[in-house]
């Protein structure tokens, strides 16, 4: 479960979702076209930035079944998992669902303590909905619907 945080899987699964909505894409144009991919990234350096900032030690190394390097608050796999999950599918309960299973894991691995997989959920939480704001804010003033007026939310932006 824990492979689902792996930068590896949260870019290929938001590159995928953006393939798979070419069409919708291909109308936003410009830099909506590559929102997801962005924010995604750039969550990614300051999620980085943040964790060295805080420079926390991981559990003790002796006791983690699995091998973890650098300091470990907001857990990567965690923000990560929530991040690219929120931005391919559009769906907060999946986007939740996910990071739950990643960051139990995460734990259960000893790799990370308690609060630093809670650091990962709420870093990912914030970055996808400050994405959010920005994106509405962008595209919906031109002339784009406001995802409040469609009858289902769509992921990004806008319509």
């Amino acid at each position: 479960m824990t492979g689902l945080g792996s930068r590896s899987a949260a870019y290929t699964a938001v590159a995928a979702a953006q393939c798979l909505r070419r069409g919708q894409a291909a109308e936003m144009g410009g830099l909506a076209r590559h929102w997801p991919l962005l924010v995604l990234s750039a969550g990614d350096v300051a999620r980085m930035v943040l964790c060295r900032a805080v420079a926390r030690p991981r559990p003790p190394a002796e006791n983690q079944l699995a091998h973890c390097k650098g300091a470990s608050f907001p857990s990567r796999h965690t923000a990560l998992a929530l991040l690219a999950t929120g931005l391919a599918s559009g769906s907060v309960p999946a986007a939740a669902g996910t990071a739950v299973v990643v960051g139990l894991s995460r734990i259960a691995l000893r790799v990370h303590w308690p609060t630093d997989v809670a650091g990962g959920w709420l870093f990912g939480y914030g970055w996808l909905a400050a994405s959010r704001i920005v994106a509405d804010t962008i595209t919906c003033g031109r002339g784009q619907p406001r995802p409040t007026d469609t009858p289902r939310r769509r992921p990004w932006p806008c319509g």
